[in-house]
């Protein structure tokens, strides 16, 4: 095989993909409240709405905020839902369709995950890890917490 074969075979994988992706977060946490339930109705819902040759349903791993899950991402959009529930899926479809939802949305701007990303390139190399350390007193971060029943 040489790199114009494998060129090609990158061509055509590129080809095959579809406009739109739909991650839906398969992770513990996200199972835990159901994600496999969410994910079974996002194919449905997919299929329902006649967007099956768009529309790509993928189950991913964590997508790092637990507290809000299940979570699913909407590619190449950037949105973010949180707190889905397999009822909520034919709603979240409808946005792809150009409908509106008042779906719980994920502000991928939130500190936790500007975080989560400068830790990840600092892992990689690609920023200084001294760049994490704080200058300043930290501002309000909203924190995940759960509690249970005694």
């Amino acid at each position: 095989m040489v790199i114009d074969d494998l060129n090609a075979i990158a061509e055509k994988e590129r080809a095959a993909r579809k406009k739109i992706v739909i991650r839906c977060c398969m992770a513990a946490g996200c199972m835990s409240s159901n994600s496999e339930g969410v994910k079974k109705n996002l194919e449905q819902a997919v299929k329902d709405a006649g967007l099956s040759d768009e529309v790509e349903v993928r189950g991913v791993g964590c997508m790092k905020l637990c507290c809000e899950g299940p979570l699913v991402g909407v590619d190449p959009e950037g949105a973010l839902y949180e707190k889905i529930t397999p009822e909520d899926v034919v709603d979240l479809v409808n946005t792809i369709k150009g409908g509106k939802t008042k779906l719980k949305r994920g502000d991928l701007n939130h500190p936790f995950f500007k975080k989560q990303l400068s830790i990840v390139l600092a892992n990689s190399g690609q920023i200084d890890p001294n760049a994490l350390r704080p200058t300043s007193p930290p501002t309000a971060i909203r924190h995940c917490t759960m509690s249970f029943a005694k």
